[in-house]
């Protein structure tokens, strides 16, 4: 059985303005008593302190930084755009550092603020890939097709054999997302509903305070050059679960603000592609600043209803207050089949970044056998061999694989090292 640790960010939307603490420019926090004696703990920046708390909260070592776009705030100068997507770029290189992960297995789907949309088709992207291209990272750009014309398709980059899938979902007004609907067709609707500046004059009756919500926007799309690339890599893919990256969230969130450009126009095209793969996928996205998961389920006449696809999305690693970042740790057997995931929100509470909350992952047939705890004393530490004599099975990967999906019913002491040197106790 391995463990898999996933830290996934989105949205840092890094400009030349610094970000800083709400507390600090309200005079709380730089005056007082508590940030002399502590001096460099206090750090107002919040990504920093983010490099310092995720450390502490997470001492075990990360395997894969997944970024969900948004490293730079857009701008119409392309002298500043390219040095706030260089920034968040260095920022996202030293925190994969900090927590030994190395280059590649940092991954990267462009958010609609890391495209420049006024150059040519193909060429949207040249800072962005330059940048990832400059600091190791593994990342979406464009390939050239053999009749010279450019497209995207997703990137793989495979940990312990799980697939983890990078998508653009920018490609609504840029690349070829009509899905057979002829190009001159597209482009005539596209020009009807005007640029996002346009859209917003028209809407007299939308507040200001979220008009900002409608600018730098592009219909967000994946296109069906990914989308049939992505279908290949879920049927090659070994192992019965995948993680896929993209910026615009596929399913709806919690997020009920007023963002026509938001959600993803062929979502419903790449979950029909997931629901004949029957892997288990976890899609994480950013976007929309707001912390959300929904689950799909397809049912099938004779298996038990299960969960096929959840989308995990975060709040963003911004200058806002309440900045967050997600981390998934990921249980699986040695062929790399899915037992479980655990899911930690983890954001920043006035100066300091702490655990909000927690939950799980798993098969929806898990029943809950009450005669197996009873076999186990409560409130008692039981080595992982012990645990197995008392309920009667092997001490395999097998019983591992069912503790774990016991959690929260049982704890897990060592649960980072192989099974043999868990140690178990019931809670409930």
């Amino acid at each position: 059985m391995k463990l898999i640790r996933i830290l996934h960010i989105s949205d840092l939307h890094f400009d030349k303005t610094p970000p800083s603490n709400k507390a600090d420019e309200m005079g709380q926090i730089k005056d007082n008593a508590i940030s002399h004696q502590l001096g460099s703990q206090l750090v107002t920046d919040c990504r920093e302190r983010f490099i310092i708390d995720i450390k502490r909260l997470f001492p075990e070592q990360f395997d894969v930084i997944a970024c969900t776009g948004d490293i730079a705030n857009a701008s119409k100068n392309l002298k500043t755009f390219k040095k706030n997507i260089n920034d968040g770029a260095e920022y996202i290189s030293r925190l994969a550092s900090n927590l030994s992960v190395t280059p590649n297995n940092v991954i990267i789907a462009p958010g609609n603020h890391d495209i420049v949309r006024k150059r040519k088709l193909g060429g949207e992207l040249n800072e962005f890939s330059a940048t990832c291209e400059k600091f190791g990272f593994s990342y979406v750009g464009y390939t050239t097709n053999s009749n010279g014309t450019k497209s995207v398709i997703p990137t793989e980059i495979l940990y312990a054999n799980i697939p983890l899938i990078a998508m653009n979902s920018c490609l609504g007004g840029t690349e070829h997302a009509h899905h057979d609907i002829p190009l001159d067709i597209w482009q005539k609707e596209l020009k009807k509903l005007g640029t996002p500046d346009e859209v917003c004059k028209k809407l007299t009756k939308v507040p200001n305070e979220t008009k900002y919500q409608l600018v730098a926007m592009d219909i967000p799309a994946l296109g069906r050059n990914q989308i049939d690339k992505l279908s290949e890599q879920l049927h090659g893919a070994n192992s019965d679960c995948v993680i896929i990256l993209m910026h615009h969230n596929p399913l709806p969130t919690n997020n009920i603000e007023v963002r026509p450009y938001a959600n993803l126009i062929d979502s419903g095209i790449m979950l029909k592609h997931i629901f004949q793969s029957k892997k288990k996928t976890i899609i994480l996205h950013g976007h929309t600043h707001c912390n959300s998961d929904l689950s799909v389920f397809k049912h099938n006449n004779n298996e038990e209803e299960k969960p096929l696809v959840v989308a995990l999305g975060n709040k963003g690693l911004s200058s806002r207050e309440t900045s967050m970042a997600t981390v998934v740790e990921l249980a699986i057997t040695n062929d790399s089949d899915f037992i479980k995931a655990d899911i930690h929100e983890v954001e920043r509470n006035s100066t300091m970044y702490e655990i909000v909350r927690t939950f799980y992952i798993k098969d929806f047939d898990v029943i809950i056998d009450s005669d197996f705890l009873s076999k186990v004393p409560k409130n008692q530490k039981i080595l992982f061999e012990s645990f197995a004599t008392r309920v009667g099975e092997p001490p395999d990967e097998i019983l591992a694989g069912k503790i774990l999906k016991y959690e929260p019913y049982l704890k897990i002491i060592n649960r980072d090292k192989n099974f043999n040197d868990w140690k178990i106790i019931r809670l409930i």
